[in-house]
């Protein structure tokens, strides 16, 4: 990601960071983060190891955390998006099961240590260079890799392209990307990952994928 791209990002999400973590504590997670979460849940998270690469407010890792995952590294290049991570983690009791990482998850790839499973919920469609991205989350997850992106459908490319065509124009500090899913699915499995559940809501797709054993 670009320098003037993280600091467009940083500065709208901190932007809204304390309606995300107002809207987490009154309603949870939304869905397709919790069809993440049940997904997982039913694999199996017991004393697993967790990295969330665009975390948000963490609401999903500190869930994980709850349901008996051991421990969490949460990575968001929005510092106010952290800060609120940071109180919600001291709120529920396990700011010491978590590190919190600020900055861009490509940047800081080698102080990211490797995880049982790493998550990509609702972040690539927040970049650019979707392939180098996913490749360096892939290399940090030892079983399960777990992703939702905007589905397949006239609707979305539209909706996406036409944001990234308006953002462009206005100079937004941020827009979205729409990313090829078959493009994306293809970038997945060539880490060496296959797909081992699949689910949509009306805008997202969510896949879950896992290490390939020799």
């Amino acid at each position: 990601m670009s320098c003037c791209s993280s600091n467009g990002t940083n500065k709208f999400f901190t932007k809204h960071a304390k309606r995300y973590a107002k809207t987490f504590r009154r309603k949870g997670l939304d869905k397709p983060s919790k069809c993440i979460f049940d997904a997982l849940c039913r694999i199996g998270i017991q004393s697993k190891s967790l990295l969330e690469i665009g975390s948000g407010v963490g609401g999903l890792y500190l869930m994980l955390l709850k349901r008996g995952a051991a421990n969490a590294q949460g990575v968001e290049i929005s510092e106010g998006m952290i800060l609120a991570a940071k109180n919600l983690a001291e709120e529920m009791g396990l700011d010491a099961r978590v590190r919190h990482h600020q900055g861009d998850f490509v940047s800081l790839n080698g102080e990211i240590t490797a995880t049982d499973i790493v998550i990509l919920d609702k972040v690539l469609c927040c970049y650019p260079n979707h392939n180098e991205l996913i490749s360096r989350a892939a290399e940090k997850t030892t079983d399960i890799y777990a992703v939702s992106y905007p589905r397949n459908s006239l609707l979305n490319k539209l909706v996406f392209r036409s944001a990234a065509w308006l953002g462009e124009l206005l100079h937004w500090s941020f827009h979205p990307y729409y990313h090829d899913t078959v493009d994306l699915d293809r970038a997945i499995t060539r880490c060496g990952l296959s797909e081992a559940f699949a689910d949509t809501t009306f805008t997202w797709q969510i896949k879950i994928f896992r290490r390939q054993r020799q």
